[in-house]
């Protein structure tokens, strides 16, 4: 009985754990949208989230 629990706890640590791994921002994806490439009002190229290239008047690429 005791080996069906650790089984079954590992498991669930290990799917928790892969979906917070595959959630963060290194897969292009945050809270504030995908990483886009961005040119700046001052002609700077830049990966930034869509967001910040809105709000800073840039132009997504």
């Amino acid at each position: 009985m005791m080996k069906y629990l650790v089984t079954f706890f590992f498991a669930g640590y290990s799917l928790i754990f892969s979906s917070l791994v595959f959630s963060g921002e290194t897969s292009g994806h945050g809270p504030l949208g995908p990483v886009v490439k961005c040119e700046t009002s001052k002609g700077e190229i830049k990966y930034t989230p869509i967001t910040y290239c809105k709000i800073f008047d840039g132009k997504v690429l």
